[in-house]
């Protein structure tokens, strides 16, 4: 039988929490699927530099400020993971793969 989750809500908890941490745990379970989207969109659109791996890094970024995120990765991790998405956040062009076209 599979899990049943059941979200007990006392006065210290805020459903909206709640949900985020609940949406970015499920998360996990779909990052080679993010992953191998990101890398069909690269190819797609002429971005050269991004394989599976890399991508991996990009997601798990996007994860960053959310507890499975610093449970789940080395510190090492953490930080090329952060580093990789802000390069491609902020489209430094000397490291990031592609170009960034609105702010």
């Amino acid at each position: 039988m599979g899990k049943l989750y059941r979200i007990i809500i006392n006065d210290s908890d805020d459903l909206s929490d709640i949900y985020d941490k609940e949406m970015h745990d499920i998360y996990i379970h779909f990052i080679d699927q993010i992953a191998e989207s990101i890398v069909a969109y690269c190819i797609y659109n002429d971005i050269t530099g991004v394989n599976l791996e890399y991508a991996k890094k990009l997601v798990w970024g996007g994860l960053n400020g959310n507890a499975i995120f610093s449970e789940t990765l080395t510190i090492e991790e953490q930080l090329e993971a952060q580093t990789l998405l802000a390069y491609e956040n902020s489209n430094i062009t000397a490291n990031a793969k592609g170009e960034k076209d609105c702010d």
